[in-house]
């Protein structure tokens, strides 16, 4: 059941022809909105202009089911790069993370004549970016429904090898800084500049490696100047000579930019978990519990 206003309910009940369009809206955490449609022209409707000049949109069949399931749908955003008003390169937005964790919404508008947007659109699919998938030609974004956010590891307490806490969260840290409270993210976060010789997988130190660099791992930089200015990425292995980043970049960042990297935590209670942080007193894990096959 989708609602429509009263006036699009009358003009359906009529049976006149009509034309229909397709609206995407694309909400992203940081609060900034793209509105495009797969219509031949813009279109003005509550308020926002759904671009028909931008990258070329389109999406596949979705299903409603009155169960749990999970309904899925994908969008193919077709694109050479440039195709947003200022002129940015769309695929290196979306590959350094533009659409994550983002809101999408789907609306279908009726229009008695070509453009006429008076009838109203109703909203016919909401969800989650799930996943995406960047190739030569296009930019396929998978959504999943807002029910989704269901599908999590309960309950909240589970008995596992490994602390349950993320690094530096509430729990890890109740008052970080404080005595006893645990670490806090600034005092485990250093700065320094991209050296001679980096890929985009690979980092070099331009300044002196971090003490202990090896604790780097499972941590991640982000990136403060250079075109990947704002960028993060997970660390998979660092040294004293550099860091190796689990994603690789966009471009390859120029000798100079500067970045910040942070210390990871493997959740343990060993030289890579909470005895470097010297915070044994918040480790949540249970490494002493017998595995379930002892039971027999």
């Amino acid at each position: 059941m989708r609602a429509a206003n009263a006036t699009l309910q009358a003009f359906l009940a009529s049976r006149q022809p009509y034309i229909v369009a397709d609206l995407f809206k694309f909400t992203l955490n940081n609060g900034t909105i793209y509105t495009w449609t797969s219509y031949d022209e813009d279109l003005l409707v509550g308020g926002f202009t759904y671009s028909a000049l931008g990258p070329l949109i389109d999406r596949t069949k979705f299903g409603v089911k009155n169960t749990i399931e999970v309904p899925e749908m994908e969008i193919k955003i077709f694109s050479s790069g440039a195709d947003l008003p200022d002129g940015s390169n769309l695929k290196l937005l979306v590959h350094n993370g533009l659409f994550d964790y983002s809101s999408i919404l789907l609306s279908r508008l009726f229009m008695a004549t070509p453009g006429d947007t008076t009838l109203g659109a109703v909203d016919i699919f909401s969800g989650n970016a799930a996943s995406v998938d960047i190739d030569a030609l296009s930019i396929t974004v998978t959504v999943k429904g807002a029910n989704v956010m269901l599908e999590q590891y309960m309950p909240r307490n589970r008995f596992t090898l490994g602390c349950t806490h993320a690094l530096f969260d509430g729990n890890c840290a109740p008052n970080p800084g404080a005595s006893g409270g645990g670490p806090s993210r600034a005092a485990n976060t250093n700065s320094n500049s991209v050296g001679a010789g980096s890929t985009r997988s690979a980092i070099n130190f331009g300044a002196a490696a971090p003490p202990t660099p090896g604790n780097l791992a499972l941590g991640y930089i982000t990136f403060t100047s250079g075109t990947s200015a704002g960028i993060k990425r997970t660390i998979s292995g660092a040294s004293s000579a550099g860091v190796t980043l689990s994603y690789p970049l966009y471009e390859t960042p120029a000798e100079g930019d500067t970045f910040t990297v942070t210390y990871g935590c493997d959740h343990t209670r060993g030289a890579n978990g909470c005895a470097f942080f010297n915070n044994l007193v918040h480790f949540r894990g249970f490494p002493w519990v017998p595995p379930a096959t002892y039971a027999l």
